[in-house]
This record gives C-alpha cells, structure tokens and sequence, in this order.
C-alpha cells in the first residue's frame, strides 16, 4: 500500500471540461444543458465527500439502485449520464477532459497504491461509479490503480466506517508507516508463503475492521503469493551465497533480517524475509 497526495490538478472546472468533450448536436447540447442545471448542487456534493472522505464517513452518502442506469441521481440527471461524464466524456474526451484523467493516473510511483505490488493501468473509482454516480469524475475520488485492484473490488456500496478500505489520500498514515501483513512459510519444496493481517496491539476497532476490508477487498493473500514466488530466486541465491561464505545459519538469518527492516512496511519483501530471517532451517537452505 502507498500513501499519495491529493493530485494537483490544474484545470479549474473538471466539471466544464468533460461537458467540453460533448458533441454540439441537438442531443449534446440537451446533455450539457441538463449537467449544467445539476452541477451546482454536484459540486456541493463533491465538497461534502472532501469534509467527510477525512473522518471516514463516506459511508453516509446515499448508494443508487444496483443496475438501474435511469435513475434519477442529481435534479432530472440519471446514474447513466453522470457515468458517462467519466467513460465517454473524461476517459475519451479533450485533450484538457483526458488530460486531468492523465495527470490522476501518473500521480504514484508507477506502482498501484491499493495493493503496491503491481504496476497502475488504470483509475479506480473509490465510491464506485456505479452506486454514487455524482462522484464519477470528482478528483478525490479518482485512484490510480492496477487492472486487478480496479477489477476486484466490484462495486459494493459501504455502509459504516469499518467497511471502508483504505484510501490513498486519505487515510492516516499509521497505516503506511506500520507493519500489518505478515508471511507465513509453507514448507514445500520450492517453498511457498500465505499472507494474513497481523496488525501491532493498540489499533482501534475501526482500524482493525479497515484492514481486513482492504485486504479482502483486494485479495491481497493472493497478490501476495504470486509476487512473493517471483522473489523466491533472488531469496535463494541470497542464502546460498552467504552459506557457501560463512556456513552458517545465523548469519543467513541476519542478513535476512537486516535486509528486511530496510524495506517498506508491508511489502512483499520485507515480509518474506522476515519470515524466512526467523526459520533457521530456511536459513540452512532447506525448501529452496
């Protein structure tokens, strides 16, 4: 996981800008006059989401029907017409429209904020479109992310702060800064590792209950495993070289453990070697 800031987007109306894209015949120019006729009571809500998207309270935003495309959102606005603002309009518009969808997408570095494992492809919806469609193509609630991390979350509708996963922008940075998923070794050979949620004593409730969300949500136990088997050649010949130096375990295990508390909290390294650092007959070349 990787905390980002808000973007820094430059264009002053997003809302005018994906309307810019709108073709000018009869039925763009009735589009654009319904949107405009909704976009001040739009930007109200997109305020409300920046005051309570901090105190994890977007849960209190109402959810549209699941599937109904012709519901009535915003005024005489449709679920459909506010998604359009985004796929037909952002994603496919302007060069100004697509260019605040661009600058969304390239604020990270280079890797999913959601999982940190895979590379971002895309821009995930936090309340996702299809259940708070006035929120299709509010800033804050556009995340960069991977296709799977986009894909997996589906789009429920949360319905308390315990529900919410975390969110890039948002969420404190405890989160971020602290240790929560840990490896656990499957002594096969080659070896292999589950992943479960091991968060420090003292976290609240609500934070306990976000985690597990995220990493439900995200499937992270399977990110994980795949990741952690692309890492294992590097982790043998890590062990292997030093045991053909020294011969000794121990200092397999304290070159494991240093290396790991070097990496960032959460990543697939750090916790693998953590795990293996601590099993000495790893460190002694077993199931590799």
């Amino acid at each position: 996981m990787i905390k980002l800031p808000l973007p820094n987007i430059t264009c002053p109306d997003i809302f005018s800008a994906c309307l810019s894209s709108v073709p000018n015949n009869d039925e763009g120019v009735a589009y654009v006059n319904k949107l405009n006729g909704a976009k001040t009571n739009t930007t109200s809500e997109w305020q409300l989401f920046d005051t309570r998207a901090p105190a994890v309270d977007l849960h209190l935003f109402r959810a549209a029907m699941y599937g109904n495309k012709n519901q009535l959102t915003i005024g005489d606005v449709t679920k459909n017409e506010f998604v359009n603002l985004y796929t037909e309009y952002m994603v496919k518009g302007t060069e100004q429209a697509r260019g605040v969808y661009d600058v969304i997408r390239a604020n990270t570095t280079g890797k999913c904020p959601l999982c940190g494992i895979a590379p971002v492809y895309t821009i995930d919806h936090y309340l996702p479109k299809a259940r708070y469609p006035a929120f299709s193509i509010h800033v804050n609630n556009l995340v960069p992310a991977c296709d799977a991390c986009n894909r997996g979350k589906g789009s429920g509708v949360y319905n308390s702060k315990e529900s919410q996963p975390l969110h890039p922008y948002y969420s404190a940075d405890h989160f971020y800064n602290t240790n929560w998923i840990k490896a656990n070794l499957i002594k096969t050979t080659p070896l292999t590792f589950s992943f479960e949620l091991d968060p420090p004593p003292g976290w609240n409730l609500t934070d306990l209950a976000r985690i597990k969300a995220h990493f439900e949500d995200f499937d992270l136990a399977t990110k994980y495993s795949t990741n952690a088997s692309l890492m294992l050649t590097l982790m043998k010949s890590i062990i292997n070289d030093e045991l053909v130096l020294s011969q000794n375990p121990s200092a397999v295990s304290n070159i494991l453990l240093r290396y790991s508390a070097n990496e960032k909290p959460n990543s697939t390294l750090k916790v693998i070697m953590f795990a293996m650092g601590n099993d000495i007959e790893v460190c002694s070349g077993m199931y590799l």
